[in-house]
């Protein structure tokens, strides 16, 4: 699927109302421990790949933290910029316009499994080149359960908003390339990813 695509897809999500409800945030699991790692470090700088309406971005913005988002859909990150975050970017994944090595935190929460199979491993890369020390990583390891945007899904010829459902076995093969395990577990069908830049 091109960007254009992609874009077009979660774009008409988005305005659907796709994760609209200001408490949902997949990356919230990590806050406390992101919070801790980064009081380690001297003007830490956070990035959330796949940033959705800025939830994780909002929260580290509010306790000063430099935090940026990116998402492929405009319009989640216009949604961002009128919420005040003006470090959301309208990015994809495989391809984000940030400095080598920019942020010292990298999370990603539920969006790998959304990449398409052309795209992920650019994609991995790419969070691994932007990231200087550790990565929170929660990625789905089941099709997805909420068939609420179906009809918006169908429309774009898409089944499943899942498209690269892997095993977990077959996700730390892949990040181990580039980052060493600190913590790695599945639960209620995700995987929980952390780890440290090589």
């Amino acid at each position: 699927m091109t960007d254009k695509k992609y874009q077009d897809l979660y774009d008409d999500l988005y305005r659907a109302g796709y994760h609209a409800n200001i408490k949902l945030c997949h990356s919230s699991i990590f806050f406390k421990d992101i919070m801790n790692f980064v009081k380690t470090i001297q003007n830490p700088k956070v990035l959330d790949v796949g940033c959705s309406i800025g939830q994780a971005v909002l929260y580290f913005k509010n306790r000063g933290v430099d935090s940026y988002g990116a998402d492929i859909s405009s319009v989640a990150i216009e949604k961002c910029k009128a919420r005040g975050m003006d470090n959301c970017f309208a990015y994809p994944a495989h391809e984000m316009d940030f400095k080598d090595e920019f942020f010292d935190v990298v999370v990603c929460a539920e969006v790998l499994e959304h990449i398409p199979e052309e795209d992920i491993y650019k994609s991995i890369y790419e969070i691994s080149r932007v990231c200087r020390s550790r990565v929170y990583l929660r990625i789905g390891l089941t099709k997805e359960n909420n068939r609420r945007y179906d009809r918006i899904a169908n429309k774009h010829s898409m089944k499943n908003l899942h498209v690269f459902v892997k095993s977990e076995e077959f996700w730390t093969s892949l990040l181990e390339k580039y980052f060493d395990s600190v913590v790695s577990y599945s639960k209620k069908g995700s995987m929980y990813f952390i780890g440290d830049k090589r």
